[in-house]
């Protein structure tokens, strides 16, 4: 049967895509009110989580098992900005997150909007006109795609109507310019947009995963048979990726893998972070997810799992160890995730350690935590500290990544001192006593040290001004995961002086050290191998020269080694 939908092409009316385009058009969300009785808790948890279930018995899809509609709250605000964006507009994000599975929400918004538009689903070669008639249903026309010309329909010469994409493999298919507001929803390779992604005035607009929360409720739905602590570990291990979340977890888990043997691909990500490239970066998905911005109209890269990044550390350590060594490199997307987990496990495992007060640069000193167990703490900071009270010592970080000032710390207080860290990818990271203050009342603790993790490079830079509490007393210090450029240590100058020799002078310095012991010339060497400023700072602590300059006009180093035994005494304290 031929239809009268559209002047320039032959549609045929498409009785089953008619009735879903009407159900569709008046389909409203369940709520507790108007959904079978036992399914109220799980329509009450998905609206808690932000998520809108239209209970469709149709589909535009001939392979939809399950047309229910699920909405994501992100997802509607994506779509709404889609619907009210004034140019054309690309929705992208990770693949497998429900960009698809999401679209009908646009198509719902345009009928209720009661628009005429064509709906391009690649994914089952087939095109469809949607056209209402005056009393606002609709009537729906397909055609298979081997006879779709876009540039031949009329109703696509009318900037008032759109041309919704829903896009199949990247490569198959141009997309057509037409006078219709375009929307395409593809995964993030360039080549399923070819050469329209030339067009200047295009919106790209990035869809999120899914949220922990949003994933308990749709998988419930889609995958009943598995339990809530199944749903959380597939998430610790895939993140909000839908589309592993429902599948069985050893095709993703190879996949990934496979996708951690590439080192070069990991390395070209977490050295541009960008994701959204050709095909050669689809793997990447598995372990990277795009994230999108506040607006939703940019986005950064970020791992995609808690999984994902511990991977990755235990994959390639010693080359995150010599690569992430300065703020700089950590403002590339994603390193900076990458760099808080990797201080965690170095933090918690016995590490030899550096550390400084941070007001100062020397002295330096050495510092060993012995290996402890991991302890996560779900909540406030107040409930991070309450649980560091007591028991057995464990290193604690809380489940939200996001608190202010605390990333991590040691339990049990000990005689009424807390050891805090926080791990900075910044020098501009901002201290909240108040909120520290606050989290230890009434707790018995009386003083906060603050280790400041910081990468190696920025060791000697980093620098903190003293504080003072109204209720506690704050020492802070600065910590590298990775000993910096030649470390002024008082076990460094101990090393250094055994393997010091005199035969090194050079011809100045056998005249100026003369009449002095060979052990003190040992101890000229060894202090002249440190960084000069470093040694010279430490003399002015030591020595109290900071106000007597001009007076002693040996050589720095010499006056080093002429201190050496008080600068000592002061490195051990």
């Amino acid at each position: 049967m031929q239809a009268s939908v559209s002047s320039s092409l032959t549609w045929i009316v498409d009785a089953e895509a008619t009735a879903f385009a009407n159900e569709l058009r008046m389909a409203q969300p369940l709520t507790a009110s108007n959904c079978a009785e036992e399914n109220t808790a799980d329509v009450v948890s998905a609206k808690a989580a932000g998520i809108e279930i239209f209970p469709l018995n149709t589909s535009l899809n001939p392979k939809e098992a399950n047309p229910w509609l699920f909405v994501r709250r992100q997802q509607r605000e994506v779509w709404q900005a889609a619907f009210n964006a004034s140019r054309d507009v690309v929705v992208t994000g990770s693949p497998g997150i429900g960009k698809s599975f999401s679209m009908s929400f646009l198509l719902r918004a345009l009928m209720q909007a009661n628009n005429t538009f064509v709906f391009e689903a690649r994914r089952w070669n087939r095109a469809y006109l949607f056209k209402p008639h005056a009393d606002g249903t609709y009537e729906v026309g397909s055609v298979d795609l081997e006879d779709w010309r876009p540039g031949a329909c009329d109703e696509l010469k009318d900037p008032a109507n759109y041309y919704v994409i829903d896009p199949a493999a990247a490569g198959r298919g141009d997309i057509c310019s037409v006078k219709a507001k375009t929307v395409v929803a593809p995964s993030p390779d360039p080549q399923h947009l070819g050469e329209w992604k030339k067009n200047i005035n295009l919106q790209y607009l990035y869809m999120a995963a899914c949220s922990l929360q949003e994933a308990r409720c749709i998988v419930k739905c889609l995958r009943p048979e598995l339990n809530e602590n199944q749903v959380d570990e597939r998430y610790r291990r895939f993140g909000g990726i839908l589309r592993h979340l429902i599948c069985h977890p050893e095709p993703v888990e190879k996949a990934r893998n496979d996708t951690l043997s590439n080192q070069n691909l990991v390395r070209r990500i977490w050295t541009s972070g960008v994701i959204d490239m050709g095909n050669d970066l689809k793997p990447a998905h598995l372990l990277f997810q795009i994230v999108p911005k506040d607006d939703c109209t940019e986005s950064r890269v970020e791992f995609v799992s808690e999984e994902a990044v511990d991977l990755t550390i235990k994959q390639f350590e010693d080359e995150l160890l010599q690569f992430l060594t300065s703020f700089d490199k950590l403002q590339i997307a994603g390193l900076g995730v990458l760099y808080e987990r990797f201080a965690h496990q170095v933090l918690c495992r016995g590490t030899l350690l550096l550390t400084r007060l941070a007001n100062v640069t020397v002295p330096m000193f050495e510092m060993r935590l012995a290996p402890l167990d991991v302890e996560v703490v779900d909540g406030s900071g107040s409930d991070l500290f309450k649980a560091a009270i007591a028991g057995q010592p464990r290193y604690m970080r809380p489940r939200d990544e996001g608190l202010p000032v605390i990333d991590s710390c040691l339990a049990p207080v000990q005689a009424g001192v807390m050891t805090c860290f926080q791990i900075t990818v910044s020098a501009k990271h901002t201290l909240d006593i108040d909120f520290l203050e606050s989290s230890a009342q009434g707790l018995g603790i009386t003083k906060i040290v603050i280790y400041w993790v910081v990468p190696r490079d920025s060791f000697r830079d980093f620098y903190r001004g003293k504080i003072f509490g109204k209720s506690l007393e704050f020492e802070q210090r600065v910590l590298s995961l990775d000993a910096p450029h030649n470390p002024f240590t008082l076990p460094e100058m101990e090393k250094r002086l055994e393997k010091a020799d005199v035969s090194e002078l050079t011809e100045d310095e056998k005249q100026r050290l003369g009449q002095e012991t060979d052990d003190l010339k040992r101890r000229y060497l060894v202090m002249k191998s440190f960084e000069e400023s470093d040694v010279k700072t430490m003399i002015n602590q030591v020595l109290k020269l900071g106000k007597k300059k001009g007076q002693n006009q040996d050589p720095v180093a010499l006056c080093a080694a002429r201190a050496w035994d008080d600068i000592s005494a002061r490195m051990t304290v």
